[in-house]
């Protein structure tokens, strides 16, 4: 049995412990994608980007370096390599339940920065706001929803009472 909002689906226990295991790592891929394309590629890299996401300030000689070197050019980007590689593609593993997404991202965006001041721009690229995780959780329960009730006619379907 699995409840999602007041629907009750009934089916063998076996069958439904399967198809939800693999459907939900499916759904899970889908909103890694979905991540990537709504959120990584649009707003990553926009105009108030650093705000939005908390990024650390960076020092004072740097943003005059930058501003000097590239005036204009939006948060998180000085040459434009990061941008290119992280939204060029993503690749999806799913295992189980889980859905991991790697990205090929240039040898400077490391998990552990090399110096105790330095940003950790990995958490940054990879950072995502309370209203976007409550976004990409809808989308992953609508595509589970929609996989799981999609299949055999035969399927009883109870709707119960709020």
């Amino acid at each position: 049995m699995l409840f999602i909002r007041n629907v009750l689906i009934i089916d063998g226990p076996e069958v439904i412990g399967r198809k939800m295991r693999t459907q939900l790592g499916r759904a899970c891929g889908e909103g890694v994608r979905f991540w990537h394309a709504e959120f990584l590629k649009k707003r990553h890299f926009g105009p108030g980007a650093s705000a939005r996401y908390g990024h650390k300030p960076r020092s004072r000689n740097y943003l005059a370096r930058k501003h000097k070197a590239k005036p204009g050019a939006p948060d998180l980007v000085w040459s434009g390599l990061t941008r290119r590689q992280a939204t060029r593609a993503i690749f999806i593993n799913t295992r189980g339940t889980r859905a991991v997404g790697t990205m090929i991202v240039p040898s400077y965006i490391r998990i552990r920065p090399r110096h105790r001041n330095a940003p950790n721009m990995a958490n940054e690229l990879l950072a995502t706001t309370p209203d976007e995780v409550r976004i990409i959780g809808n989308y992953i329960k609508q595509r589970l929803f929609g996989a799981l009730t999609a299949g055999p006619v035969d399927r009883k379907e109870v709707r119960l009472a709020s």
